[in-house]
């Protein structure tokens, strides 16, 4: 009970925040566009640059963050329309500084068509005076700026930065940029904020470059990006006899990426002849296809692990008549265990859309 009561306090909360800053920018809007003709400011041109510095805010803010994101990577894993753009990038070392300019004159652009001397507030009438001078100019380049213009292509660029550059290689803003930054080296701009970083990377923290190992996640994607499969987790438990005799048990979580593939093979090999050994248990499930993270793919593959399953969870399993499984010695080599999993036809339309299992 307390649980749902307080699920819901956070979704009231939510929702009254949400209404809440909706509002504050639907009046800053409002109270801009009237007090336009009134400080006799041509509307139609003022919304016109209005429009346009949100919207070269917001490619050159996302055109960053894609930047940053893929500047490390080879062009090979790129699509092609893209591989462009990011090498023009790459050995434009002033990319970075000259989109800070440029976001520097937009700023200045907003303050500047938001300077009124008296402002027409809806429901309340006008305000005049040295704090609404300075209060209004910095509400309204500070929240529409950031929820339209900054957050928003942020979290896009990092959810798909291929997708952003995609979206922005034919607009004239890279190319803005660019210009931007030919200009600003040509005289010199770029020259002292170049001095500051020589100096702080001589000696001290920054003096080396970063060198961190890849994770346990990076390690299971880049595995089943190549492979096609990949080892989530296993288990391994040897008990040793009396009689020197072995008993070896092994339970695993795989992913498994299907595509065109239709037969999973694995062997065991022990230095020892096997005498004897039982037939595993073995599940199959249609799951999502995994991204560069595995992010809520680790807590449903730990459920999997567990022998659970969430409602919430996108996992179905894939039904036994779709497999076939078989667990044999090897005839020749004694020592040798083999595993098969084979597909016994293609998978359903609905499973091919999602192409990848987890055993």
């Amino acid at each position: 009970m307390f649980s749902i009561q307080t699920l819901h306090s956070r979704r009231m909360l939510h929702v009254a925040g949400l209404l809440l800053w909706s509002f504050l920018s639907i009046i800053l809007i409002v109270t801009w566009l009237r007090s336009l003709p009134e400080n006799n400011r041509n509307t139609t041109l003022h919304v016109a640059i209005w429009l346009g510095v949100l919207t070269i805010y917001f490619f050159a803010e996302g055109l960053e963050m894609a930047y940053v994101d893929l500047r490390d990577k080879d062009a090979e894993q790129l699509t092609r329309s893209i591989r462009g753009i990011l090498d023009l990038m790459n050995s434009e070392p002033g990319f970075l500084e000259a989109r800070e300019w440029l976001l520097v004159v937009l700023v200045a652009v907003l303050t500047l068509i938001s300077d009124f001397s008296h402002i027409d507030v809806p429901m309340v009438g006008y305000l005049e005076g040295e704090f609404w001078k300075v209060a209004f100019p910095l509400a309204f380049a500070a929240f529409p700026l950031v929820w339209f213009s900054q957050s928003l292509p942020k979290h896009l660029a990092l959810r798909n930065a291929e997708a952003f550059l995609e979206l922005s290689q034919n607009l004239p803003i890279w190319r803005l940029i660019r210009r931007i930054g030919i200009i600003a080296k040509w005289i010199g701009l770029f020259l002292p904020s170049d001095l500051l970083v020589d100096c702080a990377c001589r000696k001290g923290l920054f003096s080396t470059k970063r060198n961190l190992p890849p994770s346990e996640s990076a390690f299971f994607v880049s595995s089943l990006k190549r492979y096609g499969y990949a080892l989530y987790r296993l288990y391994e438990n040897v008990e040793i006899q009396a009689d020197g005799r072995c008993r070896f048990q092994q339970k695993g979580v795989m992913y498994l990426q299907q595509g065109r593939r239709l037969r999973f093979t694995q062997f065991l090999r022990f230095e020892s002849k096997i005498e004897q050994f039982e037939f595993p248990a073995v599940r199959l499930y249609a799951a999502p296809l995994i991204g560069e993270k595995l992010d809520e793919m680790a807590a449903q593959m730990n459920m999997v692990w567990k022998n659970k399953l969430l409602e919430s969870f996108k996992l179905k399993e894939v039904s036994t008549k779709t497999f076939r499984k078989r667990f044999e010695s090897d005839r020749i080599d004694y020592y040798k265990l083999w595993y098969h999993i084979v597909l016994t036809c293609e998978l359903t339309e609905e499973l091919r859309l999602i192409p990848s299992s987890l055993s």
